[in-house]
């Protein structure tokens, strides 16, 4: 399937933040064979070299049944694929585990693809989204965002990004 940035519906539950980057389809390592440990007390070139030479992997799956790009990510297709959750800080902290759980699942059909995420929060009320111009730099916003590679060069991906008001 070959998909454009016309094509692409960015889901955000508007009112959940976003804590950082990776994914599995599973939310565990990838496989047993994946990099050692990571963890906060290791330097920070260390971890960032470990998580470069891991690898993920995220499952789309085809949307059954209408979906409706309103912010509400309430259709039965979503439960049917599977949830990507195994994410890293890159500001801040860069290579320690996400502080916070995020879940994004990808569907697709004839024509779009779909990414939802699930930001979950323990101090919702502390989300921060002061961006609400279309293309507004939300530099100190609380962000998700993906990046598609759609000529699979590792060098020309199409990112995508939005905060907790959906605007970027």
């Amino acid at each position: 399937m070959r998909l454009n940035a016309a094509n692409l519906a960015l889901l955000l539950v508007s009112s959940l933040a976003v804590p950082a980057m990776g994914q599995t389809a599973s939310g565990a390592p990838p496989s047993p064979t994946a990099a050692p440990e990571i963890t906060a007390a290791m330097p920070r070139a260390e971890r960032v070299r470990l998580l470069k030479a891991r690898t993920w992997e995220a499952t789309a799956v085809r949307a059954e049944g209408e979906m409706h790009v309103d912010g509400h990510l309430d259709e039965p297709a979503w439960q049917t694929a599977p949830p990507i959750g195994d994410f890293w800080q890159r500001e801040r902290n860069e290579g320690i585990p996400a502080t916070e759980r995020t879940e994004v699942r990808v569907l697709f059909d004839d024509t779009n693809l779909y990414v939802g995420f699930w930001c979950f929060d323990r101090s919702p009320e502390l989300v921060r989204a002061r961006a609400i111009f279309r293309d507004e730099a939300g530099g100190s916003d609380d962000l998700v965002a993906i990046m598609l590679d759609a000529y699979h060069d590792r060098r020309s991906a199409i990112q995508f990004v939005s905060n907790a008001n959906g605007l970027m």
